[in-house]
């Protein structure tokens, strides 16, 4: 980093990365949360994050990207693998959602359920529907997948969201009094 005699007013609505995209990186000097530059005085900057800025690979850092692209080799069409974790999305909701890690393989999201629950007791379950899966850069959706209700996925650094849209109270059906969670 810079000493304090060299320190410079710094644009703080422009991120750290975005003002040294002119330098030039020393790749060599990434880890999982920073990145590290030749500055104009011969020395380095080194800017740290904290969330995980690039992801490990065969001994090297790479930088994360968290778009969803097309993947044509199998059921799971469309995928995010430049990532701590790879996310790999159903062509169909039904297909599910397949993490792989170093730890291994999983597949969640499937045969999902909507129900309320009163006193521990399911009321009104809700079998998801088979939707075409569309992606939109680091998010995918799984379109009214309970009725006008969709799911929302979002790749982020070394994690994914998921979201439930619902777009009005009508779209939940008759909600029972004694209801204490929509699960």
């Amino acid at each position: 980093a810079e000493s304090a005699d060299n320190w410079q007013y710094v644009n703080r609505s422009v991120s750290p990365f975005e003002q040294l995209k002119d330098n030039e990186e020393v790749v060599s000097k990434r880890d999982a949360f920073s990145k590290t530059f030749v500055n104009g005085s011969g020395g380095y900057t080194s800017v740290i994050s904290a969330v995980p800025v690039h992801y490990e690979k065969n001994g090297q850092f790479l930088i994360i990207d968290p778009r969803i692209l097309h993947n044509p080799s199998s059921d799971f069409s469309l995928a995010n693998t430049a990532n701590i974790f790879e996310s790999y999305f159903g062509t169909e909701s039904n297909t599910g959602v397949k993490n792989k890690s170093a730890e291994g393989e999983l597949i969640e999201f499937l045969n999902t359920q909507m129900y309320w629950e009163a006193g521990g007791q399911q009321k009104l379950v809700r079998n998801s529907s088979n939707v075409q899966a569309v992606s939109q850069g680091d998010r995918l959706y799984y379109k009214n997948i309970y009725g006008n209700i969709s799911a929302e996925f979002t790749v982020l650094p070394a994690k994914r969201k998921l979201n439930y849209i619902i777009p009005n109270k009508n779209s939940l059906g008759n909600i029972p009094d004694s209801a204490d969670f929509l699960v």
